[in-house]
């Protein structure tokens, strides 16, 4: 599984939940793989990686591992929907803003998605097609 694009999220955050239900039904390629922050197979996998070693208590971004790199915040995104081809690669002309201004705007919404957005009481129910795709 090590050498599937997986897309780590906050499975309690609607806005990221969203986010997921987006990609899953526009991904009709079926490159991601997604996993919730807080499941025991994010934390091996990313607490394993080489480089940098990530606890994943606290983490308050979307992280993407593709082929073995790890993307954050706004460069997740980016590399997710560029992944996504098509007219999607277009979003590749968001990497002409400076990374600290994406970031800083990335960093705002997820500073303020659960007040904006709400919080779940659990992590998303997943349907039955998409059981091969959510890992753990």
């Amino acid at each position: 599984m090590n050498n599937h694009n997986i897309v780590f999220f906050d499975g309690y955050c609607i806005l990221c939940n969203k986010f997921i239900d987006l990609l899953l039904n526009i991904d009709k390629n079926k490159c991601f793989y997604y996993t919730p922050l807080t499941s025991n197979y994010a934390k091996k996998i990313l607490e394993n990686l080489d480089g940098p070693k990530i606890e994943v208590k606290n983490i308050n971004t979307v992280i993407y591992l593709k082929n073995q790199q790890l993307f954050f915040k706004s460069d997740a995104v980016i590399e997710m929907i560029n992944e996504l081809g098509g007219c999607y690669k277009a979003c590749l002309a968001l990497y002409l803003v400076p990374k600290k201004v994406r970031d800083w705007c990335y960093d705002l919404v997820a500073k303020n998605r659960y007040q904006i957005f709400g919080k779940m009481n659990h992590c998303r129910v997943i349907k039955q097609e998409e059981k091969y795709r959510i890992l753990e």
